[in-house]
């Protein structure tokens, strides 16, 4: 119980708050863990790949990259 109160204690929180954001961030990375299986899944059912100056040119019209300056 001690290594649960020490890390809640140095982030002014309760043990039980530090184990429910513990848990909300488990769920979270399971979450992203499958969004990115089924991305994977979709990528291998229909593979598009586009080359470096594909995606260059398609940032550079987008005014998001300009030759080797990023602009905001």
């Amino acid at each position: 119980m001690r290594m649960m109160l020490d890390p809640a204690e140095k982030r002014g929180i309760t043990a039980s708050q530090s184990i429910a954001d513990a848990v909300a961030e488990s769920i979270e990375d399971a979450e992203d863990y499958a969004d990115g299986v089924a991305a994977l899944e979709r990528f291998r059912k229909h593979p598009v790949v586009h080359s470096l100056d594909d995606v260059k040119g398609s940032l550079e019209s987008d005014g998001i990259f300009c030759g080797g300056i990023h602009v905001k």
